[in-house]
């Protein structure tokens, strides 16, 4: 047991590393991946599993058990890129013969939709340039352009 203690300390050393220097990743995205990588592990550790023996059904329930504790789609999401991440690592160093992510896929994540302007905000904005003046004609125009066709000013 201390064998496998010793084993997934340095397993997570190295896939750090590997994550820091191959993969180049942000120290932010590293420190994440760090995170849930450590949370896992501890998970993993309560179960009496090592890395080895994890199959799919095993970090489905990790999975299941983050969203019940409260945890968002997004933070969960992040969870699964770490934990595949981590097994083709272990992969690619010979360490697993099997990936049990493989087959996990990461939830669909929506794009939260802009909030729209009212039709009094509307009139309001693209009534401000004053049209008695070329730039103002010239703004207006531009304003009505977005407006007309659903463009975002970014």
């Amino acid at each position: 047991m201390q064998d496998e203690k010793n084993i997934n300390k340095l397993l997570y050393e190295q896939f750090m590393d590997y994550i820091a220097i191959e993969r180049g990743l942000s120290a932010n995205t590293a420190l994440a991946y760090g995170d849930d990588l450590s949370r896992y592990l501890c998970f993993l550790k309560q179960k009496g599993l090592s890395v080895k023996d994890a199959e799919q059904r095993i970090i489905v329930g990790y999975l299941g058990r983050l969203k019940k504790d409260g945890m968002g789609i997004r933070s969960i999401a992040r969870h699964i890129t770490s934990i595949k991440v981590f097994y083709r690592f272990l992969r690619a160093e010979n360490y697993i013969q099997i990936d049990p992510t493989l087959n996990l896929d990461t939830p669909k994540i929506w794009k939260k939709i802009p909030n729209c302007l009212s039709i009094q905000e509307v009139d309001s904005l693209i009534n401000q340039p004053d049209i008695k003046e070329n730039l103002g004609i010239r703004n207006r125009a531009m304003l009505e352009v977005l407006y007309a066709a659903g463009m975002r000013i970014s």
